[in-house]
């Protein structure tokens, strides 16, 4: 039985796992960051919202598997991770390859995990780009609140474990199907 926990605080659906102190694998949290980002588990990694803009409207520059926009990816690359080497070769994280995306944000995560911070707290880090969790008021226009991303990130969760659940072998579904149907009278 699938269990979606209520933060009773925040109102807000928390991602598993619930236990104080517990991480998810770092594998799955990064699958459900590119399904957010990206629209799939596996992430689209060429993927370019700076393609996307129309003429007259606000240049969103968020590229790559987990859309880290222009300035977020200098930024990690120079002052957060001290990386300054992969930032001359790839400027932008659509221009890195897959697994140089997933090598920075899985050093990411685990920069924020050892300063102590949540799986919860590392997702809404991520989107809004800063510890506190909040949208500035520019990033507010077309984007889901906090409180949304992290509801939308918790049912990806879900997704994420349902798919990747254990199947029963064949031979337990053929014992479970073999042998007489019976009915009972009604």
């Amino acid at each position: 039985k699938e269990k979606m926990n209520l933060n009773p605080q925040t109102g807000i659906l928390d991602i598993k796992p619930v236990k104080s102190g517990e991480q998810m694998d770092i594998e799955k949290l990064m699958a459900i960051i590119r399904k957010q980002e990206s629209g799939s588990f596996a992430g689209d990694y060429s993927a370019d919202r700076a393609k996307n803009v129309k003429p007259g409207k606000r240049h969103d520059t968020a590229s790559g598997a987990y859309q880290f926009n222009n300035k977020t990816w200098q930024g990690v690359l120079e002052k957060e991770l001290n990386m300054p080497g992969v930032l001359k070769q790839y400027p932008r994280a659509v221009d890195a390859p897959k697994d140089v995306q997933d090598q920075i944000m899985r050093a990411r995560i685990e920069k924020w995990r050892k300063e102590g911070h949540s799986d919860n707290e590392i997702v809404l880090h991520h989107f809004t780009g800063n510890k506190q969790g909040k949208l500035d008021v520019r990033a507010q226009r077309g984007n889901p609140t906090p409180a949304e991303y992290r509801a939308q990130v918790a049912s990806h969760a879900a997704e994420y474990d349902r798919a990747n659940a254990p199947q029963p072998a064949k031979s337990d579904v053929a014992a479970a199907t073999s042998g007489p149907i019976t009915t009972q009278p009604t």
